[in-house]
């Protein structure tokens, strides 16, 4: 079930046999590291903007973390604020919690139409790896599952100043 996922250069969907599609309008995408969220949430926007979906961002990660979970939360939300701006249309929700990130993303894939998980790039010390979580959560995921290999080349998020002649940033 993993050999496509963990060597693909481009996004693949893993589907339950026994899945039957609903339009729930949700999108969820599970962000593992902070500092490399861009590339994922470039794409989990985009898609979420075709379907004309919601988007629910979650970043789980253990209790133990203290002062590294509120700067990282305040981190992702000005990220995923920023992609905000520039895809308006899109309702977003973000759970950042202390919690299992599996146990997590399976919940949120509880109401949502998809999960997107990434692949991290290949180098030196991934060369063909689907990490921990993608696995488990496509093996215990009752939606679809979609594995975004990321390449290390994250974009920023577009720059958007104005809307409707008012100004959003100054």
């Amino acid at each position: 079930m993993t050999a496509v996922p963990n060597r693909t250069a481009a996004p693949v969907v893993v589907v339950d046999e026994g899945w039957v599609p609903t339009h729930r309008g949700r999108v969820a995408v599970g962000i593992k590291s902070v500092g490399s969220t861009n590339e994922l949430l470039a794409h989990t926007f985009d898609t979420a903007d075709t379907l004309g979906s919601a988007l629910h961002v979650v970043h789980a990660q253990p209790s133990s973390q203290g002062v590294r979970y509120e700067r990282e939360a305040r981190a992702l939300r000005a990220e995923v604020d920023d992609w905000s701006s520039a895809y308006p249309a899109v309702s977003v929700d973000l759970s950042v919690v202390t919690d299992d990130a599996v146990d997590t993303l399976h919940r949120a894939g509880e109401d949502a139409d998809v999960v997107v998980v990434a692949r991290h790039h290949r180098d030196l010390q991934h060369l063909v790896r689907l990490g921990p979580v993608p696995r488990a959560v496509m093996a215990t995921c009752a939606a679809p599952v979609e594995i975004v290999p990321l390449t290390g080349r994250a974009p920023s998020a577009p720059l958007v100043l104005e809307r409707d002649g008012r100004f959003l940033k100054t």
